[in-house]
């Protein structure tokens, strides 16, 4: 009964494990997937959740082969995940400027301005960049805000489109353009250096859902990322063009396992990756749709180039939005200044 029961567990791991292995493989196809390969790539995560009850009932039936099986997944796991579960702080060396950097779409029309607030207290972000801002909220952090943040650059409006920048250091020069929603190009003067600031906010994935009654709800027969992919093109080409330490930030409805995220960090480092612990979820906020009681995606980024190194990344507490924010501690490289 024991072998029997063996091979039935054998035979489905096989059905989860050999399609498994199947996509990671196609996670190289340079250009040109199938839509079905991106939105796998986007929930990459979640395709590891069978190999637990696997690996128990393997346990619980003593099945060598069924174990061995697991092996893969796991290792694939530890792979792609394993390194956000390291002790990951990181101390500046004597004379390095630090700075703290933080993100948040704050969710248009949210009233959410006095939580936004007490986590920027609570913090001591020395930069602090919204997505969405509204003219509403933009006045309620203004009034909150406003004796700590000399240097502002807000640019809201009524719909998602809107952002802005609240700074402690002097903005030198500051440029807007729309690439998905309106977005920033800031030059801030952190302690004499000349320090980049992109504040962006590109458009979701298009998905493209099955109707008729006939059929269950929510299922979907298109993912379209080329909108997107074009939109992080051009993030790309922008942060080329600058010179010097960058740091860009926003919500940029994309996750880390997918193409348009290796898009952003050809050049840039992730500073969760870098120095943030545990997978980070930043959307949707917990308990923001009911049946959701935690955040299952992380979209939200804070990014640095090569003249930077991340200290501390971390994700805030819920604020009202549908966004957790992102925070990060930054310091300035001696070779930078």
């Amino acid at each position: 009964m024991r072998t029997f029961l063996s091979l039935i567990l054998f035979g489905l791991g096989l059905v989860y494990v050999v399609p498994l292995t199947g996509f990671m493989l196609l996670r190289g196809i340079p250009a040109n997937p199938p839509w079905w390969l991106d939105l796998a790539n986007t929930f990459t995560l979640y395709l590891f959740i069978p190999t637990v009850p696997l690996l128990v009932l393997g346990l619980l039936t003593f099945s060598r082969p069924t174990l061995l099986l697991c092996l893969l997944p796991v290792l694939l796991f530890v792979f792609l995940y394993g390194g956000l579960f390291l002790p990951r702080h990181s101390s500046p060396t004597a004379g390095q400027d630090t700075f703290t950097v933080m993100t948040h779409n704050v969710g248009a029309g949210s009233p959410n301005a006095p939580s936004v607030a007490q986590i920027v207290d609570e913090t001591n972000a020395d930069i602090v960049a919204i997505q969405e801002l509204t003219d509403e909220t933009a006045q309620a952090l203004i009034a909150r805000l406003g004796d700590q943040y000399r240097y502002r650059a807000l640019l809201p409006r009524a719909d998602y489109s809107g952002v802005g920048v609240f700074s402690r250091f002097p903005i030198e020069s500051e440029e807007s353009f729309t690439v998905g929603h309106l977005a920033q190009h800031l030059v801030l003067n952190i302690r004499g250096q000349r320090v980049h600031v992109f504040n962006f906010h590109p458009m979701a994935p298009d998905i493209q859902w099955i109707t008729g009654h006939s059929l269950p709800p929510y299922m979907i027969r298109g993912f379209d990322t080329e909108w997107q992919t074009k939109q992080m093109a051009f993030i790309q080409k922008k942060v080329e063009e600058a010179e010097g330490p960058i740091v860009m930030v926003g919500d940029f409805n994309t996750t880390d396992q997918s193409r348009q995220y290796g898009q952003l960090t050809h050049n840039l480092t992730d500073v969760y990756r870098e120095v943030g612990w545990g997978f980070g979820h930043t959307f949707p906020a917990a308990g923001y749709f009911p049946r959701l009681p935690f955040s299952v995606l992380r979209i939200d980024y804070i990014f640095h180039s090569r003249e930077l190194t991340g200290r501390e990344a971390r994700v805030a507490g819920p604020t009202g939005s549908d966004h957790l924010p992102v925070i990060a501690r930054l310091s300035l490289n001696n070779s930078s200044q």
